[in-house]
């Protein structure tokens, strides 16, 4: 027999098991990193913002930063270039439904421009670190500006398609589909970004929906009341 307390013989004591947590999948902890990312960066700017402070916000470990994101530069891209992205493959698919519809070129210029509009509006502080960074060498967001910046004219570049095609079954002559599309993608881009530099200052703000008004009108009237080529 054993003392009180004392062990049975041959029994050993073991420390218990730890239950390990399975891996989080990248679909779950990605969005989570660009939430708090894309917030950090339009609180704090981008140079401010360590890659802990962005898995601190997410509340995730640093490490699942670096193995689902690559890196702060790289979060940046995607915080950038993700909505932008989604926004043209969203309109295009829109588009192309209404290919098969009865629809006006009125239709397809306001739901671009508005789109557009309140898209560069919710990322205006970043954009506007996009074009800062672009024209400064010695940035260190530099070399991902200029890329972030190209992959961003190939997207909205899918706007001279649509320009074109709208341009035959319309029956649209004399346009310049490439500076057309550019013409009207840069209105929006000055309008969103540049309002304190267009508007008389003092003056109250105009509503969003007056300004996309106003450019879908410019943009309808400039395209359909103009001789043919």
């Amino acid at each position: 027999m054993t003392g009180r307390g004392e062990p049975y013989p041959g029994s050993v004591d073991r420390p218990e098991k730890r239950t390990r947590r399975p891996r989080r999948p990248a679909e779950e902890v990605r969005p989570l990193l660009l939430a708090a990312a894309r917030d950090l960066f339009l609180t704090r700017g981008y140079h401010s913002t360590t890659t802990r402070d962005i898995a601190a916000r997410a509340g995730v470990a640093e490490t699942m930063l670096f193995r689902y994101c690559g890196s702060k530069t790289r979060l940046f891209e995607d915080v950038v270039l993700e909505p932008f992205q989604e926004f043209m493959a969203q309109y295009m698919s829109t588009w192309e439904q209404r290919i098969t519809e009865t629809h006006s070129t009125e239709d397809v210029i306001r739901s671009f421009v508005t789109g557009f509009y309140m898209l560069l509006r919710q990322h205006r502080e970043l954009v506007l670190v996009l074009a800062a960074a672009r024209v400064h060498p010695d940035d260190p967001l530099h070399h991902a500006a200029m890329d972030v910046a190209d992959k961003l004219a190939k997207t909205l570049g899918q706007m001279e398609g649509i320009t074109t095609a709208e341009r035959t079954t319309q029956r649209l002559g004399g346009i310049d589909a490439p500076i057309t599309a550019a013409t009207g993608i840069g209105m929006v881009m000055a309008l969103a970004l540049l309002d304190d530099w267009l508007m008389a200052p003092g003056n109250p703000k105009p509503a969003a929906s007056r300004i996309t008004n106003e450019i879908t009108t410019m943009i309808l009237h400039g395209i359909s009341h103009r001789p043919s080529a």
